[in-house]
């Protein structure tokens, strides 16, 4: 079994109208969030064996934060291609990890996100709120047999529903 937990980036700051959206921090409802989801995550499911994220400020933040309160110790990696990805682009990513993970954990962007959930699982939602986490499983062996395949969310929380 394959498992990927599906992260959209925390809530981020529209304050500063000279900052690019790849500059955006976290504003204080994010930081807020990712110390209540990361603990609520942990109660009640077990801890990927690495964490993938986009480069842009907001998500590298969201993945330090949840990273640190979990006390993670696997590997974190920043990857360039999750910024703005489409839902293929998401797939392409899941269907070309190692081998060596059998769960991961993906933070990334809007609309992306969304229409994973909507094409790729069994779960349609209109929009992924900020933080939100839902855990997708799929019962194959291998990465690359994920494509044209419905994952089932094992579960889904967001900040509004904790």
């Amino acid at each position: 079994m394959k498992k990927v937990l599906l992260c959209r980036h925390a809530k981020s700051s529209w304050a500063n109208s000279e900052l690019t959206d790849w500059e955006r921090p976290l504003n204080k409802r994010g930081e807020k969030d990712i110390p209540q989801m990361s603990k609520i995550w942990l109660a009640k499911e077990s801890m990927p064996e690495i964490i993938i994220y986009s480069p842009s400020v907001r998500t590298r933040a969201t993945a330090k934060g949840i990273a640190d309160n979990w006390n993670f110790t696997g590997e974190c990696r920043q990857m360039d291609n999750l910024y703005h990805a489409s839902r293929e682009d998401l797939l392409a990513v899941i269907e070309n990890l190692s081998e060596d993970f059998n769960f991961v954990m993906v933070i990334a962007h809007n609309p992306g996100i969304t229409d994973f959930f909507n094409n790729y699982t069994l779960l349609q939602i209109d929009n992924v709120p900020t933080c939100a986490m839902g855990l997708c499983t799929l019962e194959v062996n291998l990465w690359q047999e994920v494509r044209g395949k419905k994952w089932l969310v094992n579960r889904f929380i967001s900040p509004k529903l904790i």
